[in-house]
């Protein structure tokens, strides 16, 4: 509990493609299993009972820089590809886990091997190894492999930052929060500039058609329509979405309209219904309707990127300006200070960390009249405190942060429902380089600084209760 004396002033989707490999003997059939194969992003390999290479998807080959499916097929894939671990020993064929699929008759994901260019070198791989199953008989297996460089790039970037905690909970905690809503803006700048392009040529494909001004008019509308309904479209279960997706791709399929797949999951998302294309179509031209889905889909697909990056914007935006109040310019001579401000900046700081699993529950007295006090002194309690109840709880629970007003004093209460402090050790918690942590992870100098800050500064009391049930400053 903080009792302070008042002055009275103021947030790899992937598909495995196992099952993508179609081996049926029909000539449509087989045409399909070629479209699909040929245009998965994938690296997909076929190998029989012998473990010999039986296809080879052109994904396949450009990953492993093979010219043709000539210079694998009929060849043994894990002498070729696999036959070494990370480490540099031999990876003995026995003891591959793609091999495991159909020696063992189960699918098998593997993240941490690597797998072997044409020409020698080797890059970090995932994948997945189902067998296949002919008429009651094993016939082999399918592997399904990517190139995880650039993803394991992205962990070690988030390595460092989670060294950056060493300097200090502030910079650490709000560059992490910083490079989610960054990150998400500029990878919604890059596909805003794709699908641009996208509508743009579609516009002119619509006008070379001869597309009139009436028809136009009508697309504008039916653009604004279906931004309406996506910013009302239900929270569709994986499920429900995929339902949905199929009901839509069928009826692009039944009209003809090519490309169906690039338009279905994007429509299904923003809720719009078989029934709206329907109408859509009612009012254009057959040969034209596929160009005007397009042009619907991929000014949706804009707009929505566009609000994407304004949102990824605002949070950054708030952010920084969480980080400005949190600091205060001048530390030496007190402000006045909005209590309930410094504790929501400091909530906003510590974000990362209590979105993993910690609700926090805000009880505020609404007439707390602000305070003469060292601002970011005061925002520096808050942040030890909330850094202590967030290790207790061990990233789940909950913490109440509670103000009143009390004998013409300001009391902050923040309890939390963690294990408790143990009795034997609740003495010596203010104490100066006291922690219970692991050697690296506190300096045992958060609330002895708290301590110090209350009494002294703020010419408060400190203090707090603890038992099985939680603990409670």
């Amino acid at each position: 509990m903080s009792n302070l004396n008042q002055s009275p002033h103021d947030f790899e989707h992937h598909d495995h493609a196992g099952g993508a490999v179609i081996t049926a003997d029909t000539a449509s059939a087989q045409d399909l299993g070629t479209l699909l194969l040929n245009s998965t992003g994938e690296g997909i390999s076929g190998t029989g009972m012998d473990g010999n290479c039986t296809l080879a998807n052109p994904s396949c080959l450009k990953l492993l820089g093979f010219e043709s499916d000539a210079d694998v097929l009929g060849k043994h894939m894990h002498d070729m590809v696999h036959h070494t671990r990370p480490n540099g020993d031999p990876y003995p064929v026995q003891e591959c886990r793609i091999y495991q699929a159909f020696q063992e008759g189960e699918g098998t994901h593997v993240t941490d091997k690597i797998m072997f260019y044409a020409d020698g070198t080797n890059f970090p791989a995932k994948y997945w190894s189902y067998p296949v199953d002919h008429d009651g008989e094993m016939v082999g297996c399918v592997v399904t492999f990517v190139d995880i460089t650039e993803r394991l790039k992205q962990d070690e970037e988030l390595r460092l930052t989670d060294k950056m905690a060493a300097l200090g909970e502030l910079p650490a905690g709000l560059a992490h929060e910083l490079n989610n809503p960054a990150a998400a803006a500029s990878r919604a700048s890059s596909q805003l500039l794709e699908s641009l392009g996208d509508l743009q040529s579609t516009t002119i494909e619509l006008t070379r058609v001869g597309i009139d001004h009436q028809l136009w008019g009508s697309l504008v509308e039916w653009d604004r329509i279906l931004q309406n309904r996506s910013s009302e479209a239900t929270n569709f279960t994986t499920l429900e979405l995929s339902n949905h997706e199929g009901e839509l791709l069928d009826w692009l399929d039944d009209h003809g309209v090519e490309d169906g797949w690039d338009f279905s999951g994007t429509q299904a998302a923003a809720g719009i219904q078989p029934d709206d294309l329907e109408k859509i179509a009612a009012t254009v031209p057959k040969d034209t309707l596929g160009d005007a889905i397009r042009w619907l889909t991929k000014s949706f697909t804009a707009q929505d990127l566009a609000g994407a990056i304004v949102l990824s914007a605002s949070s950054i935006s708030k952010l920084v300006n969480a980080a400005k109040s949190f600091s205060f310019k001048d530390r030496d001579a007190g402000q006045n200070v909005d209590v309930h401000q410094g504790i929501e900046d400091t909530i906003t700081i510590l974000g990362n960390r209590l979105k993993q699993g910690i609700e926090v529950v805000r009880v505020f007295d609404q007439e707390l009249p602000r305070i003469m006090a060292p601002g970011s002194e005061l925002n520096q309690v808050w942040m030890n405190l909330l850094d202590n109840s967030i290790d207790a709880l061990g990233n789940k629970g909950t913490i109440i942060i509670s103000t009143r007003q009390e004998d013409g004093n300001i009391v902050v209460e923040i309890p939390d429902n963690g294990s408790g402090i143990p009795q034997e050790i609740q003495r010596h918690i203010f104490d100066p380089f006291f922690t219970t942590k692991d050697v690296g992870e506190g300096t045992g100098l958060g609330l002895d600084v708290v301590r110090r800050i209350i009494t002294v500064r703020c010419q408060g009391e400190v203090g707090f209760e603890s038992d099985t049930a939680g603990t409670a400053f």
